[in-house]
C-alpha cells in the first residue's frame, strides 16, 4: 500500500475545518438553548425576563408562576419556556 502524501494532508485540513465549522457552536448544545428558540417568551413572559436569555428562571418568575414553578417545569430543567408558562394557562399538556 503506498502512501499517498498530499491526499492525506487534504483529508486532514478538510477534517479541521468541518470541525471548526462544524464545531459545538453550530447547534444547541443545551437544553435552555432549544427552549427559548422553540417556544419563544411572549407578553408578561418576555417582560419577566430581566437577562434576557429567553427563558424564566426562578429568581425571576413572578405571579402565579413563581408560585406553581416546579409543576410548570415540565422538563426539570430549572427554566420556563414559553411553551410551559402558556400550557399552564391554557391547562394543555407538558410540550412534548
Amino acid at each position: 500500500m503506498k502512501f499517498d502524501m498530499p491526499k492525506a494532508v487534504f483529508c486532514g485540513l478538510a477534517l479541521i475545518a468541518a470541525a471548526i465549522f462544524f464545531g459545538p457552536g453550530s447547534a444547541p448544545a443545551t437544553a435552555e438553548a432549544v427552549k427559548k428558540n422553540v417556544c419563544p417568551l411572549i407578553g408578561p413572559g418576555k417582560a419577566a425576563d430581566k437577562n434576557k436569555n429567553g427563558i424564566i428562571e426562578r429568581d425571576e418568575a413572578g405571579g402565579p408562576v413563581k408560585a406553581a414553578f416546579d409543576f410548570i417545569d415540565c422538563d426539570k430543567s430549572g427554566t420556563l419556556s414559553g411553551c410551559e408558562i402558556k400550557g399552564f394557562f391554557t391547562g394543555k399538556d407538558c410540550p412534548k
